[in-house]
């Protein structure tokens, strides 16, 4: 029993030796940055390794992101939603570019790296958001207001007097007055029509009925008796009350032209003297003539 004794310990010296060794050859996986591991997955996405890129990018931000950059955070959750678009996992697609701009809206894709197709997917996911109210739309810029000036001008308007003497309210129309023109406009009408109709029921009905075609002679003479008689009147009232001339205001708005930054060229001219065999001496002036 004493003899196996020190046989015991030497094998338990022995494998406590090697215990180290054996821990540290043991096919356990080392731990690598997340820096690393987001290069790597970077390498599978420009590689075109999508479905690789997309397990990479998908550890890197769950159950819990562990990158520590904010511009790597937008990028690895692009990444993941643009894989997972050339997966043609669409839905899971949303759901990432989603993510993306309720925390990030002003993001954007990158037309130059990026199909047009997969831009438009990712417009699409943007629109509906800000329709729903996830995310506020950009204001439009206000219009630009164009500095305006304001001027009054007049309006004169000459009536000659020989058209107080036309019927029908035209005398009082051109006076300004529009009540008493329309009043004779539609009496002296209705009087004239009146008069035409009884003139010729009456030329209708004189061989067939004398009586009836007195009747209709009588209604004619009153019609234009009456019809004269508003003429008349409306002529002297036309003339008692015409206005030769009469001034209107208005007020216009007009846009304010700013003055050309250009500088205008001025006038410049210099007196030059010379000498040809043929004319002898001579003098003239050179330069040039400005314009605004």
């Amino acid at each position: 029993m004493n003899g196996a004794r020190p046989f015991q310990t030497f094998w338990t010296a022995l494998l406590l030796g090697l215990l180290p060794i054996v821990v540290s050859v043991s096919p356990v996986r080392s731990e690598t940055s997340p820096t690393a591991e987001f290069d790597l997955a970077e390498n599978s996405f420009d590689f075109q390794d999508y479905a690789r890129a997309a397990d990479l990018f998908r550890e890197l931000l769950y159950p819990t992101v562990r990158l520590v950059d904010p511009a790597q955070v937008r990028i690895a959750r692009e990444r993941l939603g643009a894989s997972y678009w050339f997966l043609e996992e669409t839905q899971k697609s949303d759901e990432e570019f989603s993510g993306l701009l309720a925390k990030s809206p002003e993001h954007a894709l990158d037309p130059f790296f990026y199909p047009p197709e997969l831009i438009q997917f990712y417009n699409a996911v943007l629109s509906r958001l800000q329709r729903l109210g996830i995310i506020e739309a950009p204001e439009e810029p206000p219009e630009e207001a164009v500095p305006t000036e304001k001027i009054q001008r007049e309006i004169i308007e000459n009536t000659p007097f020989v058209t107080a003497f036309v019927p029908f309210g035209i005398g009082q129309f051109l006076n300004g007055d529009n009540v008493s023109g329309t009043a004779f406009l539609a009496t002296e009408t209705l009087a004239l029509a009146s008069t035409i109709t009884s003139y010729y029921l009456l030329i209708d009905t004189a061989p067939i009925d004398p009586e009836l075609a007195g009747q209709y002679e009588t209604a004619f003479w009153v019609s234009q008796g009456v019809f004269w008689g508003l003429a008349i009147t409306g002529i002297v009232d036309a003339v008692i009350h015409h206005v030769g001339q009469r001034v209107s205001r208005e007020t216009l708005e007009i846009p304010i032209i700013p003055p050309s930054n250009s500088p205008s060229k001025q006038s410049s001219l210099t007196p030059t003297l010379g000498f040809t065999p043929q004319n002898g001496v001579f003098v003239g002036f050179s330069g040039h003539l400005g314009h605004d």
